[in-house]
């Protein structure tokens, strides 16, 4: 899946913090990475947009449910390392929103 490098974006702050990283060297990666996916391929499910390619803010394509819950774990765990509430804020987002939308109720749809 050519997403998987992106979604490692989302991760590599806090496993830099974790391997020695400066706190703020690791913050400001975090912001780095945040602002750039919101600018070029964010979406209002508070993700971006991919369907196995990034689809820049095309609002007619979607976002695969394993992007969606990649990225959750990701923000968890750079929360949990980086201590940022705006993490868990983007993560609520999440699961709120991109979701519940990348399902259906009988659970089929992915």
């Amino acid at each position: 899946d050519c997403l998987e490098p992106t979604l490692g974006a989302l991760a590599w702050p806090a496993m830099d913090r974790r391997l020695g990283a400066a706190q703020g060297e690791a913050d400001a990666a975090m912001t780095l990475v945040l602002s750039r996916l919101d600018e070029y391929q964010g979406q209002p499910n508070a993700l971006f947009c991919a369907d196995e390619v990034f689809c820049g803010r095309a609002p007619h394509r979607g976002t695969e449910t394993c992007a969606v819950v990649e990225a959750m774990a990701s923000l968890e765990q750079a929360f949990s390392v980086l201590g940022d509430p705006s993490l868990v804020d983007r993560l609520e987002a999440l699961a709120f929103n991109a979701l519940p939308a990348a399902l259906t109720d009988d659970m089929w749809t992915h």
